[in-house]
């Protein structure tokens, strides 16, 4: 279930509660706990959203800036020499693999590298 679907829920459940509906005849028409739903409630009435949030996910070990500037000396990297290039300048291992979809992301989406 997306992020948008479960707010959907969680938005509907808030709705049959303030016209009255128990809050275990909310969970079974939600297919959640009434546990759940006391939450969701709970929330509502100290103010707090049930609107999804977005994931911040893992704080990158080299910023985006910091990474443009390495490539910016020379657009034409590959994988493993921007890896090597990253860890002699900042002293953090990236494999290969994962620095190609940043160089993908840096290079945008009109490159083509051409064939050697």
């Amino acid at each position: 279930m997306s992020r948008e679907e479960m707010e959907t829920r969680r938005l509907a459940a808030v709705l049959m509660l303030r016209a009255g509906v128990q809050q275990s005849e909310v969970g079974r028409r939600c297919q959640v706990s009434r546990t759940t739903v006391s939450r969701w409630a709970k929330a509502v009435r100290a103010g707090k959203s049930l609107r999804a949030t977005k994931s911040p996910g893992r704080p990158p070990k080299v910023s985006p800036d910091d990474l443009r500037r390495l490539f910016e000396e020379r657009p034409s990297w590959t994988g493993v020499q921007f890896s090597e290039a990253i860890y002699l300048r900042f002293g953090v291992v990236y494999h290969h693999d994962r620095v190609g979809t940043i160089l993908k992301r840096l290079r945008g989406p009109k490159y083509k590298r051409r064939a050697a």
